[in-house]
């Protein structure tokens, strides 16, 4: 199986699903994330500023981690047939161990602490902003 460059990183996310990595017939899974979708349990004005960050970077460094709502199209536009989107949920919280250290401890913090760094460039952020990022 060829993997694909994740579609939320590309400026041209089209790019990202050429025809060179499906055979004539084939099928194609595309697994991508919306992240204005997420849901916080308490939802403190910290957790929700952090992760409207995180989108808001990611869209100023050319990436659109709101793409999960725009596959049936981009796929339809890039000429794909028989396009089936379904959404998955994931849930975690303390009774489900499993998912909140593999999900949230092994996904969604290491991408938010890796976008620490570019957020306070793209941001722009006075020296004192900073410090109360870390």
């Amino acid at each position: 199986m060829r993997k694909a460059p994740p579609i939320r990183y590309a400026a041209k996310a089209r790019r990202c699903v050429p025809e060179r990595y499906l055979k004539t017939g084939g099928t194609i899974t595309v697994i991508e994330g919306d992240h204005g979708s997420a849901y916080f349990h308490p939802e403190t004005p910290e957790a929700v500023r952090a992760w409207r960050c995180l989108i808001e970077v990611q869209a100023a460094l050319g990436g659109d981690s709101l793409i999960g709502r725009r596959l049936y199209p981009l796929l339809a536009d890039t000429g794909f047939r028989d396009i089936a989107v379904s959404p998955r949920v994931i849930y975690c919280d303390q009774s489900l161990p499993a998912y909140r250290d593999g999900f949230a401890g092994r996904t969604i913090a290491p991408m938010v602490e890796g976008q620490v760094d570019p957020s306070l460039r793209v941001l722009r952020l006075t020296p004192t902003q900073r410090s109360q990022c870390r």
